[in-house]
C-alpha cells in the first residue's frame, strides 16, 4: 500500500499540470451539476428564497449527502485520469482534448457502470445477509472503468473482466481500495471540521 501511495505521489508530481486540469474540470462539472440540481429543486418546491425551513421555522442545516452532481461527475473525473494513464502507457497523445474525447466516446458506459455497481452493492447490503457478497463484489468491480477504457468493453463485460483481474488478489485489492477511499474522504472531513 505504501509503495502504491508513493508511486502515485511521484506520478502526480511528474504530471501535475495535466492532473490539475482534469481536477479543475471535474470540480467545474460538479459545480455546474449541483447548480442545475439546486435550480430544479427550487423550481419544484416553489421556494424562491433558496433556504429551506424546518417545522420550527429555523433554517435547515446542510447535509453531507452526495449530490447528483458529485454522483455523476466523480466517475467522469476518475475516467479522465484512467484515460490519461492509458494514453501515457501506450505512448499516445496525452493532451486534455484527446483524453476528454476518449472518455466522451464512452461516457454513458463509464458513468452508468459506476451507478449500476453502486445500485447493486446497495441492493445487496440492504438485505443484511448480502453484506458479505456486497463487500466481495465491491472489490471485484474495482476495475470496471479501466476495462471499459483500456479494452473498450461493454458494461457487463467490464464487470466480468474486473472480477477476472481481481481473482487471486482480492485481499490486496480490497485493502488498497479501502485505504484509497479513506484517503479520498479525508479532505472532505477536514474541510467539514474546519467549517
Amino acid at each position: 500500500g505504501g509503495q502504491i501511495i508513493l508511486a502515485a505521489g511521484r506520478f502526480c508530481g511528474r504530471h501535475l499540470g495535466a492532473l490539475v486540469l482534469i481536477a479543475f474540470v471535474a470540480l467545474l462539472a460538479v459545480a455546474l451539476l449541483d447548480a442545475v440540481e439546486w435550480l430544479v429543486r427550487e423550481l419544484v418546491s416553489g421556494h424562491g428564497s433558496g433556504v429551506s425551513l424546518t417545522d420550527s421555522g429555523s433554517a435547515a442545516t446542510p447535509t453531507a449527502a452526495p449530490t447528483i452532481g458529485r454522483t455523476i461527475a466523480t466517475p467522469f473525473a476518475a475516467a479522465m485520469v484512467i484515460a490519461f494513464i492509458r494514453n501515457l502507457e501506450r505512448g499516445q497523445d496525452t493532451r486534455f482534448t484527446t483524453t476528454a474525447m476518449a472518455v466522451l466516446r464512452r461516457v454513458w458506459r463509464l458513468v452508468f457502470v459506476e451507478l449500476l455497481i453502486l445500485v447493486a452493492l446497495v441492493a445487496l447490503a440492504v438485505t443484511v445477509i448480502g453484506i458479505p457478497f456486497a463487500i466481495v463484489k465491491f472489490i471485484d468491480w474495482q476495475f470496471a472503468q479501466q476495462e471499459i477504457l483500456f479494452e473498450d468493453r461493454s458494461m457487463r463485460e467490464a464487470m466480468r473482466g474486473s472480477t477476472r483481474l481481481v481473482r487471486g488478489h482480492r485481499w490486496h485489492t480490497g485493502t488498497v481500495a479501502v485505504a484509497l477511499w479513506v484517503l479520498s474522504q479525508a479532505p472532505a472531513v477536514l474541510l467539514g471540521a474546519a467549517f
